[in-house]
């Protein structure tokens, strides 16, 4: 496994946005990303897999993305995105979910979707191909889905896995990938 990563903040600002979609592309999806706030963009990403399932850390300032699915495969992939810092809103087949730290919203890349961040954003996502969520779910995912952070909430613990997949992205030599996806197709 190879850790792709890219930092804006080694390139020209007037090609900073430029290169990060290209790099979405590559490790996500195909998205216009629209800077808001008036100054430079800035956005970390790393990607790495587990296995089957895509895991990327985002930390980007305030932006729109726009996402056409037109390159996706036939099923394409469901993307699972755990809200760490800062606010969201996304909208997608005419839903809109606002998502604050701690929340969970599960979509369709093959569907297209905003993503409107207001503020800078810190998130989690997990890119898990829609055969394998049906397999696990019985039926592919069509729409948006949110999850609310509940306080005591057992069912399931959003904070402890982001904590997990942070520190397995961190870590420096890939060990437990097999572990680490097992646990994320169990929840």
């Amino acid at each position: 496994m190879t850790t792709r990563t890219i930092d804006t903040l080694t390139i020209a600002p007037e090609s900073r946005v430029t290169e990060w979609e290209r790099h979405l592309r590559a490790e996500l999806f195909k998205a216009k990303c629209i800077p808001l706030d008036g100054t430079s963009f800035r956005g970390v990403q790393t990607n790495d897999d587990l296995g089957r399932i895509g895991v990327t850390s985002v930390r980007v300032s305030s932006h729109v993305l726009e996402h056409d699915p037109e390159d996706v495969g036939p099923e394409g992939d469901v993307l699972v995105s755990f809200l760490v810092e800062g606010e969201a809103v996304i909208g997608q087949a005419g839903r809109w979910l606002h998502l604050s730290p701690g929340d969970v919203v599960l979509c369709p890349s093959g569907v297209a979707f905003t993503y409107v961040s207001t503020q800078p954003i810190h998130a989690l996502v997990l890119r898990i191909p829609q055969a394998l969520f049906r397999l696990v779910h019985e039926a592919p995912l069509e729409r948006p889905l949110a999850i609310r952070r509940q306080g005591g909430a057992r069912r399931f613990d959003q904070h402890a896995l982001v904590e997990d997949l942070a520190r397995w992205l961190s870590s420096g030599p890939r060990d437990g990938a097999a572990q680490m996806q097992g646990r994320v197709i169990g929840i």
